[in-house]
């Protein structure tokens, strides 16, 4: 352990060791004390459209927030807006939250809902 971490409630999914609480470079995770096994502990907003998992907020290299799957390397879904799981009625793509509405994610497609 290093200067800084917190031991945490929370017991490893692959030998059962007590996590640590860590701070990295992309954000706040668990870690083994034991077999280094990690979890993330991202803040989840909106459903992966393609297997409907959370989808996890994310910061990229340059500081830039995008969502990607939490399903991750299986589904390797990301997007820059945050993804409602739903599909659009007109177009069968992924809708997703922008500017306060529902909007297709195709930019040819004029699918739009407002938020109430």
């Amino acid at each position: 352990m290093q200067e800084g971490d917190v031991l945490s409630d929370e017991k490893c999914s692959a030998c059962g060791a007590v996590m640590i609480n860590k701070n990295g470079k992309f954000g706040k995770y668990l870690k083994c004390t034991k077999c280094n096994q990690t979890k993330s502990l991202g803040e989840y907003v909106g459903v992966c459209p393609i297997c409907h998992k959370p989808a996890q907020k994310m910061v990229s290299k340059k500081g830039k927030v995008y969502y990607g799957c939490s399903g991750y390397p299986s589904c390797n879904f990301i997007s820059w807006d945050v993804p409602t799981g739903e599909l659009c009625k007109t177009c069968g793509k992924h809708l997703i939250e922008k500017d306060g509405k529902t909007v297709c994610s195709d930019k040819n497609c004029n699918y739009e809902v407002k938020k109430k």
